[in-house]
C-alpha cells in the first residue's frame, strides 16, 4: 500500500487518466 501511495503521488495532476493508462498496462491494478 505504501509503494502504491508513493506511485499515485508521483503521477501528474490528473491521476485519472494516469491511472487507467497504467492500469491497461497491469502494472497498479
Amino acid at each position: 500500500l505504501n509503494r502504491h501511495k508513493e506511485k499515485v503521488h508521483e503521477l501528474p495532476p490528473s491521476p485519472l487518466p494516469a491511472l487507467t493508462k497504467r492500469a491497461n498496462s497491469g502494472r497498479i491494478w
